[in-house]
């Protein structure tokens, strides 16, 4: 129960400090621009890659607001944020296709495509590891329906009757979905859920247990530094995705979507900001440069800041498409500022 009074107050600290942002239609030269941090490394890279950009070729100042997913979203439609860099749009279906429907917000498109999720195990539970003497655990584990025959191998240490599945962190919108696919796959009775308290809570937890060359059945997805780093296997589902199955009343008795990651402005703040939106539209990367980026990050334990810095440096031939032809003295203000870096 402490545990949940806790994340109380943190959403409630989160939603008061929304409340007390300027909205969007205010936005001058003297006020910043608000990009959606949520706690997910590939989001905060964006922010500081668009932010450099934004700060430097364009001459704004920038800010980045660290929320939970659900205020967040909130903040978003109210203007108290401007842009959501990396946008999981089908983690969150619902608000998705109601604020669709109340026409307050704007997509700019793919930032990248695919983006693999779903629940993962090593690939040394499934096909072993010879070079660390690790036999298959499970050699014909392929599927998520399946993991009731092999609950015993992720054991709960504080549940020994049950296998351990690890999930998103509580304030994560998937988290939720996750629990339901529990229930609507029949797994419930052999498996507990466990939420740890933030992402780098879950890394953690991934890499220790694949350090040790012991089983872990968890959440996450891709691009990240994790899956960069280290040998994982998504479980597939033997129902495909589909649009009419991936609701909470069907329990998302289906496979994970692949979704398009997109760019989505507060739509007040993109009517208002013409050269933001056609700067943001050409902005456009790839599941293997996000890979690239987030483990040279996590290997070099570079900041955010720069690893933003970083993929500027070496990636010249992606960002540059992202300046409007209309636009080259922002490349060239971009430029010199890299330069001093």
């Amino acid at each position: 129960m402490k545990y949940f009074k806790q994340r109380f107050v943190v959403f409630i600290i989160c939603a008061l400090f929304l409340v007390a942002l300027t909205p969007a239609s205010g936005i001058t030269s003297e006020q910043p621009i608000v990009f959606l941090d949520l706690s997910w490394d590939s989001i905060q890279l964006h922010n500081r890659i668009a932010g450099y950009i934004v700060e430097n070729g364009y001459g704004e100042k920038t800010d980045y607001l660290f929320s939970e997913t659900v205020p967040g979203m909130l903040g978003l439609e109210r203007g108290d944020i401007h842009v959501y860099m990396d946008g999981w749009v089908d983690n969150t279906p619902e608000w998705w296709r109601e604020v669709q429907e109340r026409k307050t917000v704007v997509n700019l498109g793919s930032n990248y495509y695919p983006a693999p999720q779903g629940w993962y195990v090593p690939t040394y539970v499934i096909k072993g590891d010879p070079e660390r003497g690790i036999e298959p655990m499970a050699p014909d584990l392929e599927y998520m329906e399946d993991l009731g025959k092999y609950w015993e191998l992720f054991r709960d240490p504080e549940e020994p009757d049950k296998g351990r599945f690890t999930n998103a962190p509580l304030g994560w919108k998937i988290s939720s979905i996750n629990r339901d696919k529990i229930e609507s796959l029949g797994l419930k009775e052999f498996f507990s859920v466990f939420e740890p308290g933030s992402g780098t809570a879950l890394k953690t937890q991934a890499i220790s247990s694949y350090k040790k060359g012991k089983p872990i059945l968890f959440y996450y997805w891709e691009p990240t530094a994790l899956m960069g780093s280290y040998d994982f296997i998504r479980l597939k589902q033997r129902i495909p995705y589909k649009d009419e199955l991936w609701t909470e009343d069907n329990g998302y008795n289906c496979d994970f979507p692949a979704p398009v990651i997109i760019k989505v402005l507060n739509r007040e703040f993109a009517e208002n900001n013409q050269w933001i939106v056609d700067f943001l539209k050409k902005y456009k990367t790839t599941l293997p440069i996000n890979n690239a980026i987030l483990s040279t990050m996590a290997e070099q334990e570079m900041s955010t800041e720069d690893a933003a810095i970083w993929f500027l440096k070496n990636y010249r031939d992606t960002w540059h498409k992202w300046i409007p032809e209309d636009r080259q003295d922002v490349l060239e203000k971009v430029e010199k500022a890299l330069s001093e870096e």
